[in-house]
């Protein structure tokens, strides 16, 4: 059952009146588990009712914070769990804001912070050691470039076409503090740079080669074989 489907008028209504089916109230003690981060007791029949009512109410007002609780999560820490993510940190991770990436942010501070989690992947410290690598900015670039690294090469490119130096156009870079999520090192810089630069040199090659065949057809050659039969 989809949760539009259990959000209706007449869906709720049968809550009301204590009347729902069997299917409608797995479906939402389903929901309540994920979105309101709590479990419904079975010999509570307000509960069910209130339940609902509190999920219509989230996602009507915050869309975002209930799809988000709503997907699957490779790690859950423990209910009742309530810690700073760093010494003096007025962040904190708990049961309800949990996302994954705030987890391995809050695995990468100590290793041993795992005891506070009631769920954890197998390839967790992978994730970790992921992380930490971003941070410090020695990751290579990475298959999928993030929209803010794309936006950081276009800019890189149109800069080097405009005729300043690499060293001209790094020392820009390094100048900030991020690029997206990612902590601006010297290195993370080179490896943005090069990839700028080689998607140049593909273009420009690239140019080069349409320019050959063009000039080919023209004089009524055929570029991609010697003779034509």
């Amino acid at each position: 059952m989809r949760v539009d489907e259990l959000l209706t008028k007449e869906v709720i209504e049968r809550f009301r009146l204590r009347k729902e089916t069997p299917q409608e109230r797995d479906t939402l003690v389903s929901l309540a588990s994920k979105a309101l981060c709590r479990k419904i007791s079975y010999t509570c029949r307000n509960c069910y009712f209130d339940a609902l009512m509190e999920l219509v109410n989230l996602y009507k007002t915050n869309r975002i914070l209930f799809e988000e609780r709503m997907k699957e999560k490779r790690y859950q820490i423990a209910r009742g769990v309530c810690m700073p993510l760093g010494f003096g940190s007025s962040r904190m991770i708990v049961y309800q804001n949990c996302t994954d990436e705030l987890a391995i942010e809050f695995l990468s501070l100590d290793e041993k912070n795992s005891k506070y989690f009631e769920r954890l992947p197998d390839g967790w410290k992978d994730d970790v050691a992921e992380y930490l690598d971003k941070l410090l900015g020695k990751e290579h670039i990475p298959i999928e470039l993030t929209s803010a690294e794309l936006d950081a090469i276009a800019d890189m490119k149109r800069m080097l076409i405009e005729g300043m130096t690499k060293r001209a156009v790094k020392a820009h870079f390094v100048a900030f503090d991020k690029v997206g999520d990612v902590k601006v090192t010297k290195k993370y810089i080179d490896s943005l740079l090069k990839e700028a630069s080689e998607q140049l040199k593909a273009e420009s090659e690239k140019k080069t080669d349409d320019s050959g065949k063009d000039g080919a057809l023209e004089n009524g050659e055929n570029p991609d074989q010697t003779e034509v039969d």
